[in-house]
């Protein structure tokens, strides 16, 4: 029965650890997406952006709240770099999204992704 049990914990974290990679993927390919977003001349894209700030924006505090919460000294330390990347990453998409509402002329949705910003720097 220990044997049971023991392989059942294997498989669960092993496709916990699985999971983790792919919402990892998916993140880090949306925040790319994101920060090419300003360059792009795609009008009905930047108005899609437009629409979805304020996901996009609860969406980038919960990641950016992701930096900040660290259980260990030790996890700091070695994930360090990680967390610097992750970051930029971040910031880099804010930066854009930035851009993208400033040319669209929304000031008050610009503001918010400035403070978002702020916020992480």
């Amino acid at each position: 029965m220990y044997w049971i049990e023991y392989y059942q914990n294997v498989i669960q974290h092993f496709c916990l650890h699985l999971f983790y990679i792919h919402i990892h993927q998916v993140t880090s390919t949306m925040l790319h997406v994101l920060s090419l977003a300003s360059s792009s001349d795609h009008d009905p894209l930047k108005d899609f952006l437009v629409k979805k700030a304020s996901v996009l924006e609860e969406w980038l505090k919960v990641l950016s709240l992701s930096l900040v919460t660290t259980s260990t000294k030790t996890e700091v330390e070695s994930n360090g770099s990680t967390r610097n990347e992750k970051r930029e990453m971040i910031c880099k998409a804010i930066r854009s999204l930035i851009e993208v509402y400033k040319g669209r002329k929304h000031d008050a949705i610009t503001r918010k992704f400035e403070k978002l910003e702020k916020s992480i720097n």
